[in-house]
């Protein structure tokens, strides 16, 4: 897995990182300000690209932090009028002193955010540039774009890179078994059964310790299906009149128990964490898995003695926003943005920066092994990573999982009680009625929307 992903899990639940949250909203009006919000910058792009811009980068070390340190220097090169003061932190500093560098009114020109709630307290704080001023937005898949949009419309971020989730296949085990990759749900679960009852895996799965987030994704699946890519965001702040115990939740998790009671995953899967969740489909023990693009380099490095997969996964009944044909895809968002200070001060220089990362988007997806953010992704890998790339070419938008979305508090809610869902603990209306409530509880404390 790339790791990355693990940690966004992780931090979100630190103290620190909440106390330094309360810190920014109270220095720019508090959490009840309507006043902020990123906007165009006011300033033409044009003119002379000179003057200094500070860069945080999280990535100091391996082939990626030389690719920035490459880059920089490159930049540099093609403007020698610009100074660029990057500061590097470890994976683990980077969140909580970027979040207290905007806190204390010293934040960074340009810096590397998640799409969703990562951005968006920046953006409720007045303290994003928009973009459309300052980039060209040529260089990137539209679908990309997507989770970098406001409630305005205004695009307050850029893509570095992304993951996309969705279905893998060992075509061997299907092949064996006369299964095709199923693409409705009914023959989703007709395969789960056959291949259950043959003492085959059918998807592998894992939900423990630490690792709630598989579970949590694919719960997030069936929810966008279901309902759209902002149905628990609008649930949790109850805004289109939207909650929690409406039967779009309900009926998500009775197809999450469907998968369950078809036998979709390894017996006992409640407590594999995802190491060995993977290993399963990466040692051949399992048909499918349902997991991240990153999984391309764990089945590429594994030595896997079969023809690996991905496929949409299939719609379940009721679905509003087709997965199977497309119409979006669950996942995430790595991507520079631009403080508010930046764009007013030197908007020339930062757009310099922005588009020429836009020129390098493949070339940085291929050192990476992530997917391109660029329109036309070329990328060098393996086989599934062209797969990959086909997939990501065709999708209308990115859905974000709800853990980068949501209010930190409640997704950590929300993936311990979809564990507890899937390990029978919960009911899917006593499942619904848990985050109704928990939404309910951190009413108080829920940022403003903006």
């Amino acid at each position: 897995m790339h790791r990355r992903t693990a940690h966004w899990r992780r931090w979100f639940a630190t103290a620190a990182l909440l106390a330094l949250t309360a810190a920014v909203l109270a220095a720019c009006g508090g959490s009840g300000s309507t006043s902020g919000g990123a906007a165009p910058s006011k300033t033409k792009a044009n003119g002379p690209v000179a003057g200094t811009l500070s860069f945080y980068n999280f990535l100091p070390d391996g082939s990626e932090g030389k690719w920035w340190d490459d880059f920089v220097a490159s930049f540099k090169k093609k403007y020698p009028n610009v100074k660029v003061e990057v500061t590097k932190f470890s994976t683990e500093d980077y969140w909580t002193k970027t979040l207290a560098a905007f806190s204390s009114g010293s934040e960074p020109d340009i810096f590397i955010p998640n799409a969703g709630e990562d951005l968006n307290k920046y953006i409720r704080a007045g303290k994003i540039a928009a973009l459309e001023n300052l980039v060209d937005l040529k260089y990137y898949n539209p679908a990309t774009l997507v989770p970098f949009k406001d409630s305005k419309g205004h695009i307050d971020g850029i893509p570095i890179y992304s993951y996309i989730i969705l279905g893998w296949d060992n075509q061997n085990l299907l092949s064996k078994y006369r299964l095709a990759v199923p693409k409705t749900w009914d023959e989703l679960l007709a395969a789960c059964h056959k291949l259950s009852d043959a003492g085959v895996i059918p998807i592998a799965m894992g939900n423990a310790g630490q690792d709630q987030f598989p579970t949590g994704q694919l719960q997030d699946h069936l929810l966008y299906q279901l309902g759209g890519p902002k149905l628990t965001l609008n649930a949790t702040y109850g805004t289109n009149g939207a909650k929690w115990t409406d039967p779009v939740f309900v009926n998500a998790a009775k197809q999450m128990r469907a998968l369950i009671d078809a036998k979709c995953f390894p017996r006992g899967f409640t407590g594999l964490n995802y190491s060995q969740m993977s290993n399963l489909f990466a040692q051949g023990k399992a048909a499918m898995a349902f997991t991240g693009s990153w999984f391309a380099n764990q089945v590429g490095s594994s030595g896997a003695k079969f023809k690996a997969g991905v496929f949409p996964f299939p719609d379940a009944p009721g679905t509003t926003h087709s997965t199977a044909s497309l119409d979006g895809i669950l996942g995430g968002v790595n991507g520079l943005a631009a403080s508010a200070k930046a764009a007013q001060r030197n908007p020339a220089a930062v757009k310099a920066f922005l588009d020429a990362f836009g020129a390098a988007a493949d070339e940085y997806a291929n050192t990476n092994s992530q997917l391109s953010a660029a329109a036309h992704p070329h990328p060098t890998g393996s086989g599934l990573q062209a797969e990959l790339s086909q997939v990501f070419q065709s999708v209308k938008e990115i859905a974000p999982v709800s853990d980068t979305i949501l209010p930190r508090a409640m997704a950590g809610k929300y993936n311990g009680d979809v564990v507890a869902l899937t390990a029978g603990d919960m009911t899917p209306e006593s499942w619904a009625k848990a985050m109704a409530d928990a939404a309910a509880q951190e009413k108080p404390n829920l940022p403003n929307l903006g």
